[in-house]
């Protein structure tokens, strides 16, 4: 296609990268008819996706039971846009999967957690990959506190006729760093009344209560206990 003196060559997509020897002809008017113009032409290849991941980030030193934040960037290197599976790893087993689509020459911001849980204490080796690319950085997980019921009678009806019922209110907290399913006893002297499961979540509270109801004999007292597998009181 000859225009103003530029030459337009379609390459049709099925040409290789290279450099290619362009041979142009053209009428002139003169007795041959036509002239030629030699010159070189560059194709350069179309780069395929990459996705290249940058700016690996997490926050160090949680708790186990706590979450791990991990900020990182992708960037499709490429000429053409992909879609992939970007895999979240520790220690080289995967917690997430993250899926990317990026047009080429695009970044995409990435935030994931991961959760911890009791055992994962120690350095651990917090990874991201792409089809094409991997990084790594290292995180340390601190050892938590196991569970705790710290158990509280906050009210009883200190004195009753025999045959009453001797009602005491109770609390619960778990001060532990992870959650737990306990026994909760009622005693009476010492022997056991009733009890009951109580699951609780670490730093939550609890209130319910037990009921006794008095019999004769019990005058002129009685010692009410309420235990955990931990506390009692």
């Amino acid at each position: 296609d000859y225009n103003g003196g530029n030459v337009t060559v379609e390459t049709y997509g099925n040409w290789t990268s290279g450099t290619y020897r362009v041979i142009h002809a053209a009428e002139n008017g003169t007795v041959e008819g036509f002239e030629t113009t030699t010159t070189t032409i560059t194709v350069n290849g179309v780069a395929p996706p990459n996705f290249a991941i940058s700016n690996l980030s997490v926050v160090d030193g949680v708790t186990e039971g706590e979450n791990i934040n991990v900020e990182y960037n992708v960037t499709n290197t490429g000429s053409l846009p992909d879609q992939q599976d970007v895999n979240l790893t520790v220690d080289g087993q995967r917690r997430d999967t993250t899926t990317l689509s990026i047009d080429a020459g695009n970044t995409s911001n990435v935030t994931r957690e991961i959760t911890t849980t009791r055992g994962d204490a120690g350095l651990r080796t917090i990874g991201v990959a792409s089809e094409d690319d991997t990084r790594s950085v290292e995180a340390s997980v601190l050892e938590g506190e196991a569970p705790n019921f710290d158990v509280s009678i906050r009210n009883i009806n200190s004195t009753v006729i025999e045959g009453d019922s001797i009602v005491a209110d109770y609390r619960i907290e778990n001060t532990g760093d992870f959650s737990d399913s306990q026994s909760i006893q009622f005693f009476v002297n010492q022997s056991e009344e009733s009890n009951t499961t109580k699951s609780i979540n670490s730093s939550e509270v609890v209130r319910d209560s037990f009921e006794y109801t008095t019999r004769d004999g019990d005058s002129p007292e009685l010692n009410i206990t309420v235990a955990s597998e931990n506390t009692s009181d």
